[in-house]
């Protein structure tokens, strides 16, 4: 039972073996971009002055750029309680995480990500909960 039980905990690390071309680079991409962004430092540079300011004065030149001074966090996931994302309310805090999300965010995908986190704690403590008393019956 011992050997079942290792097996079932391996499987789902032995699935991502496959996946490897997930996190290839296309390096025509990055080459393009850092010749853009070059690009925008020699601008820089030359004016002598700071990122917002050249901005300020040729925007034109930041056209193929995605420069952005704030962070893109908010953009794709919405503006969290607190700065912590709501899917880590959600797993860290269970029912009051999904609670204070809902009420500061008033969101129901903000909610939804917390209750996404609070469903993904209740399956690991589920799944614990199993393991340890298939562990304490000796089986």
């Amino acid at each position: 039972m011992k050997k079942v039980l290792l097996l079932l905990l391996t499987i789902p690390f032995l699935s991502f073996a496959g996946e490897a071309d997930l996190f290839k680079v296309d390096q025509k991409k990055v080459d393009s971009y850092m010749q853009d962004l070059e690009s925008v430092e020699e601008l820089v540079v030359q004016n002598e002055t700071d990122y917002t300011t050249t901005f300020d004065l040729t925007p034109v030149a930041f056209d193929k750029v995605n420069l952005n001074t704030s962070s893109n966090f908010s953009l794709v996931y919405g503006d969290p309680p607190l700065g912590i994302p709501s899917f880590v309310w959600g797993l860290c805090c269970g029912f009051a995480g999904i609670g204070i999300v809902y009420f500061t965010t008033e969101d129901t995908d903000q909610t939804k990500l917390a209750l996404y986190g609070c469903m993904t704690t209740t399956i690991v403590y589920v799944i614990l909960y199993f393991v340890g008393a298939v562990a304490a019956l000796g089986y």
